[in-house]
């Protein structure tokens, strides 16, 4: 069975679906930045995981806006490509699926002035870490569109407060990378197999 391990920050770490897979390990850590993911990827590689997922930045864009972290500024392209080239150095037999970052929507830190511009420079930002990942052949998927309402913010039923999502937001992340999920897939169909074995019976 692959051993599967989920990087990232309470976006990751809130994901409880995962739960019911027992060869994966969930690696989120709320209010982790590119930084704090860079200081933590020993505890990463000890692991040796067949497959890695990464989601990672919405922090770091919240940061470089002045919404919290004080006066911290983050050279977001640089950190984020040094978070790759490490994982890429230590751990060359892993697949990597590198995950677009999610909408926002107007919350206690984004304001209703400015969300619209956000979620225009998160697109652009998506860009460029498609590119990152590419050119280090790491796979790189994008269903932020999934999650957007008309005005390309995330829609009010995926999330709790304008970032994190609700449970219908992680069903539908679920449902989104489960393709990546080999051994649920296995899982899947050794249901259907056993229920027609079953009827073969009757």
């Amino acid at each position: 069975m692959e051993k599967i391990v989920f990087l990232g920050d309470s976006i990751t770490a809130g994901f409880e679906n995962l739960k019911q897979f027992p060869n994966v390990i969930n690696m989120g850590v709320g209010g982790d930045k590119t930084i704090e993911v860079i200081g933590r990827l020993n505890s990463v590689t000890l692991e040796k995981p067949d497959k890695l997922f990464l989601m990672v930045g919405i922090n770091d864009f919240t940061t470089n806006k002045g919404k919290w972290g004080d006066h911290l500024r983050i050279p977001f392209y640089q950190s984020y490509e040094l978070v790759l080239d490490i994982l890429k150095l230590s751990l060359p037999k892993t697949k990597f699926i590198v995950m677009a970052i999610l909408p926002v929507n107007v919350s206690d830190i984004v304001l209703e002035s400015e969300v619209d511009q956000f979620n225009e420079e998160l697109d652009q930002i998506n860009n460029k870490i498609k590119v990152l990942a590419e050119q280090r052949k790491m796979e790189y998927i994008n269903f932020a569109n999934s999650f957007k309402d008309k005005n390309n913010r995330l829609k009010d039923e995926f999330t709790i407060d304008g970032t994190h999502l609700t449970e219908a937001g992680y069903e539908l992340f679920l449902n989104e990378i489960l393709k990546y999920l080999d051994w649920t897939l296995k899982k899947v169909r050794m249901k259907i197999l056993t229920f027609y074995c079953f009827l073969l019976v009757l």
